[in-house]
């Protein structure tokens, strides 16, 4: 779905510095429109898809085509005729058209492998809160601010979904987009799997943004790639946060599913420590626990299945595209290995 909203974008970019070519009789520049919207929906895409370097690449492609655009801007809002475009316009619009191009096939060979749902037989439904870990959370008014997002991935199979859940807590240098393909295929595997992303204001992150569920991810990424003493330094805390967020979702989980439901704990990188401890301390809730970094095999811990939702993350973790998955259904059956033998002694 991230792909194709990026291909959107870059088919308007294209089509708006292709014109300059493709026009050779007079009428009004219409297709000018298109560069302030390609710049809306890449801001927007921002916000729906966190932020990447593709979406960084998308932003700056659409403000230099809006730049480039200015003039067209000034003639159309004066209504006025065109009969040609200058030369300097169509070699800007070359070479935009060519950065363009090579930004497209730069994002297509790095793009994100997805799970066909349909072929799983699994659903998803997705449950939005307001509020905060100090004051609780409720069902958000129109136009309020969200902090808190419930996925689920169910299988089909599944007659009871209230018996026994998976409730995944991820390490946030990935949220939970980035263990869907996981998430995805161990719902596939019969079970019913969930998972939660806080963005309140009471956690400390160790940075402030107006826009922290759009950036918190790429910021702890960077921090721990490229300043891994800060952010080691930062990492007490950052455990701790994720043992607030442990203690916040139990209401919501039971709300959810019921005061009866007892959960399967599973998490990753610096998430388990906090988890472990959680779960020491609420074994009336729990039905076990697996944690993803104790798989050898798994060398991207803590970032989440990035050979297959953030290819160029693998790549500077040393690992590749992974187009068939083949790490990921590893967690998977390690991961169901782990719930089937806590399950079989209840």
């Amino acid at each position: 779905m991230k792909f194709y909203a990026e291909l959107v974008i870059y088919c308007i970019l294209i089509i708006n510095t292709a014109r300059v070519f493709l026009t050779k009789s007079v009428k009004h520049d219409s297709l000018v429109i298109l560069a302030p919207i390609a710049i809306i929906l890449a801001v927007a895409n921002c916000f729906a898809n966190g932020i990447s370097m593709f979406e960084i690449q998308l932003v700056l492609l659409a403000i230099l085509v809006f730049c480039l655009n200015i003039p067209a801007f000034i003639r159309n809002r004066n209504k006025l005729f065109i009969d040609y475009y200058s030369i300097p316009m169509k070699i800007s619009c070359g070479i935009a058209s060519f950065l363009i191009l090579l930004s497209f096939i730069f994002c297509s060979i790095n793009r994100e492998v997805t799970v066909n749902v349909n072929k799983s037989n699994i659903s998803e439904r997705s449950i939005a809160y307001e509020g905060s870990f100090k004051n609780g959370f409720t069902e958000p008014e129109i136009f309020s601010h969200r902090t808190a997002f419930f996925h689920e991935y169910k299988s089909n199979l599944i007659i009871d979904s209230s018996k026994n859940v998976v409730v995944f807590i991820s390490d946030k240098r990935g949220d939970s987009a980035a263990y869907k393909p996981y998430l995805q295929l161990l719902a596939a595997n019969g079970y019913t799997v969930c998972t939660f992303d806080f963005y309140t204001n009471d956690l400390n992150w160790n940075y402030q943004s107006k826009f922290y569920k759009a950036t918190r991810s790429y910021h702890l990424c960077n921090e721990s790639l490229n300043k891994p003493e800060e952010f080691s330094k930062n990492l007490a805390g950052y455990k701790y946060n994720v043992y607030v967020e442990c203690k916040g979702m139990i209401p919501l989980l039971q709300e959810i599913y019921g005061k009866d439901c007892k959960f399967f704990f599973v998490s990753d990188g610096f998430s388990s420590e906090s988890v472990k401890k959680f779960v020491a301390e609420n074994p009336e809730i729990s039905t076990g626990s697996f944690y993803l970094d104790s798989i050898p095999e798994y060398k991207t811990t803590g970032y989440g299945c990035v050979e297959m939702t953030n290819p160029l993350v693998a790549k500077k973790l040393g690992e590749k595209r992974d187009k068939h998955g083949f790490i990921t259904k590893y967690l998977v059956l390690k991961t169901s290995n782990a719930i089937r033998n806590a399950w079989s002694t209840l």
